[in-house]
């Protein structure tokens, strides 16, 4: 059983990584969480989560936000210095939103709006947060309007992390959101590797 200490950028991060772990209960059990409040702080942190994977298992996920791809900033951030193998470090293309929104079927029902609402290829997206406020603006459910849509100069609605968690515990499926997300693939098929490397 591999025990990760795990850390992400914002809340629906970590219970993205929560959620990735259910799947492997087997395999992975959660020790720690540490959400960081922005990739800015685990960029800072980065060099000491290396140190510390050196013992410990680490799970890492921030977003690969306006950067070039994810193993241009993994080089960025880790500079000269060795990843240490229980470093299992991930970028999410461009941003979680962009995995959320890759289970149309799930968000479809969350929504209650139609599948056609979403589209394909959500890894491809410039702005995916901004790509669930347009989807969210089509749902007939108030409350979810009210909780995720940003007002008054906010970035996101008074509740959107609650209600994101939400969804992910109930609505989110990571078989169906493989499918349109590559990057989520690779990050799953990363696992599976790891879990074979240290399990074994």
């Amino acid at each position: 059983m591999i025990n990760f200490y795990i850390v992400g950028e914002d809340a629906p991060s970590i219970e993205i990584i929560r959620k990735i772990l259910r799947e492997f209960p087997q395999e992975f059990c959660i020790f720690r969480e540490d959400c960081k409040n922005g990739y800015g702080n685990i960029k800072k942190a980065i060099h000491k989560y290396n140190q510390a994977a050196e013992y410990i298992h680490y799970f890492i996920l921030t977003d690969l936000d306006n950067d070039p791809c994810p193993s241009a900033k993994i080089n960025d951030w880790l500079g000269e210095i060795s990843k240490n193998d229980k470093l299992f470090f991930r970028i999410v293309v461009r941003e979680i939103e962009s995995w959320l929104l890759a289970d149309k079927e799930g968000f479809s029902q969350f929504l209650n709006i139609p599948i056609a609402n979403f589209v394909n290829n959500p890894d491809e997206l410039n702005d995916p947060k901004n790509e669930v406020f347009r989807v969210v603006k089509k749902s007939n459910k108030r409350k979810y309007k009210e909780a995720i849509l940003p007002n008054s100069g906010a970035s996101i609605g008074p509740a959107y992390n609650s209600t994101i968690k939400e969804f992910i515990d109930n609505y989110w499926d990571l078989n169906r959101a493989m499918k349109n997300s590559p990057s989520l693939k690779k990050t799953i098929d990363a696992l599976n590797r790891y879990k074979e490397e240290f399990n074994s």
